[in-house]
């Protein structure tokens, strides 16, 4: 159903009024399209150009597909956006391949889009036709294209070949667009939520995932914790040995007393400790167990929760048929740790570059002050030492791997001054971004960025800590999602 050769010499000439317009906006609603927004004196229309397969054409449409940015999206708008379209042609007649030409007072480019089908590319080439990027680089090898190098374009079908059009003029400026639109309209949406869905399911399944990975660590606790009993019985009959112990055995014989038969049994001694300290290290690892066995029950029911929350959210996808449905979905998947991908830097025609990667993200709490996230380890490390300045209060989970988390002073405030509902969000943040976001309440840890010291030869993240204050946090996923609401 993609464009014929035929149709694209009559939808050419419907949209020469587009010539000599300057391109205020670049959009990539997906990977294979981008809206082009063409300005002129008292006009502005919105040109399409879709290269995917069934739906591969281009025309004027009147309502603009909206997605999920691609990375191909910056570099077009470095390239494209305050440039005035100086033609819109064939590249060889008879083919599908439309060559757009930009020109500026800087220079200049060029937009190939080759309505191929399952062949088809939209590929950005400089003012001497050197190629600078495209929407499908992965196909450039096969071409025998690469990026810097001139742009060759396929072999061109004979004109005459193929199929008639299947498009005519009729009313109104630009009636074969209009046309397009109507039949073409319902596949670019129908596309669009297939995108969205894919992306969330394959968010939601590696959520999942790790979850499933949880429940099997907890559920390995739980029935490790079912040892305690007898090892605090080892412990009372080791008492009856204590007199026979000394400093370097590796263990010791014992008459078992709560076995019926009375056995005689050996139990292990570490040679390093003496009787006492043995003894005490049967007792305080039946504790540990016991302690254990009691967490890990209260993590492993909600670890049950949230898995079924997970297994239900999946269902809902596969039923969601509009893009509104499914970013409802991606709403009630944050509390699950479930984040949509990061788009892409977008920028305008100063962006030449693409904008440096942070190490932080960035959330807003409720009175406005900024809450800054390490993303891993080495980000922890530059969040703290080279992004975060001295008055700056500092949090991290107290025995948890995470992030390390940053409220950013404003005019000169110390901590004292933090207002106590920004203290509490950054520490939830702190606890969700930790792997003790399972344990319930957890002690967290605050004090001045000035207070931290990197130990010489420590791995990245790793601090030392002066005048550290603490603060329990509960979970609260209501304020929590507030949070997310707020991210930058």
């Amino acid at each position: 159903m993609s464009l014929r050769p035929a149709e694209v010499a009559p939808l050419l000439h419907e949209l020469q009024p587009l010539v000599e317009r300057r391109a205020t906006k670049v959009w990539t609603p997906t990977g294979t399209s981008v809206v082009l927004r063409l300005k002129g004196p008292g006009a502005q229309d919105d040109l399409l150009i879709e290269v995917a397969h069934p739906r591969a054409r281009l025309g004027v449409v009147q309502e603009r597909p909206r997605g999920e940015p691609s990375s191909f999206q910056a570099q077009l708008r470095a390239a494209l956006e305050g440039c005035r379209l100086v033609s819109l042609a064939q590249q060889v007649e008879g083919d599908r391949v439309v060559a757009l030409s930009f020109g500026h007072r800087e220079g200049g480019a060029h937009l190939i889009a080759e309505l191929l089908g399952s062949r088809g590319n939209l590929l950005l080439l400089d003012a001497d036709g050197l190629l600078l990027a495209a929407a499908r680089p992965e196909r450039l090898p096969r071409r025998g294209l690469a990026l810097g190098e001139a742009y060759a374009p396929p072999p061109a079908r004979e004109a005459g070949e193929g199929e008639p059009a299947r498009w005519r003029g009729g009313e109104g400026e630009f009636p074969i667009s209009a046309a397009l639109e109507a039949a073409y309209g319902p596949l670019d949406r129908e596309a669009l939520v297939a995108d969205a869905r894919r992306a969330l399911r394959k968010s939601l399944g590696r959520a999942r995932k790790k979850q499933e990975r949880i429940v099997e660590q907890l559920e390995a606790a739980v029935a490790a914790a079912a040892e305690a009993p007898r090892i605090q019985q080892q412990g009372e009959l080791l008492k009856s040995a204590l007199g026979r112990m000394k400093r370097g055995q590796v263990e010791v014989e014992v008459v078992d007393y709560y076995d019926p038969g009375a056995p005689r049994i050996r139990l292990p001694l570490d040679p390093k400790l003496g009787p006492k300290e043995n003894l005490e290290a049967y007792f305080r690892r039946a504790r540990k167990l016991q302690r254990g066995a009691e967490v890990a029950g209260e993590r492993l029911a909600r670890a049950h929760d949230r898995e079924a929350g997970l297994a239900l959210l999946l269902e809902e996808v596969e039923a969601a048929g509009t893009p509104e449905a499914l970013e409802a979905l991606w709403r009630e998947a944050r509390p699950f740790g479930v984040r949509r991908p990061a788009p892409p830097p977008v920028g305008g025609r100063s962006a030449e570059k693409a904008a440096p990667r942070r190490p932080h993200r960035t959330f807003l709490a409720s009175n406005g002050d900024r809450i800054l996230v390490g993303r891993s380890a080495r980000d922890n490390h530059a969040l703290t030492f080279t992004v975060a300045r001295g008055n700056d209060l500092w949090l991290h989970v107290r025995d948890w791997p995470g992030s390390h988390v940053v409220i950013q002073a404003s005019g000169g405030r110390k901590d004292a001054e933090v207002d106590p509902t920004t203290l509490l969000e950054a520490g939830l943040l702190a606890a969700h971004f930790s792997d003790g976001r399972e344990a319930g309440a957890v002690e967290i840890t605050f004090t001045e960025r000035k207070h931290l010291r990197h130990p010489p030869g420590a791995a990245p993240g790793l601090v030392s800590v002066a005048k550290g204050r603490s603060l329990r946090v509960v979970p609260d996923p209501a304020r929590l999602e507030a949070l997310f609401g707020r991210e930058e």
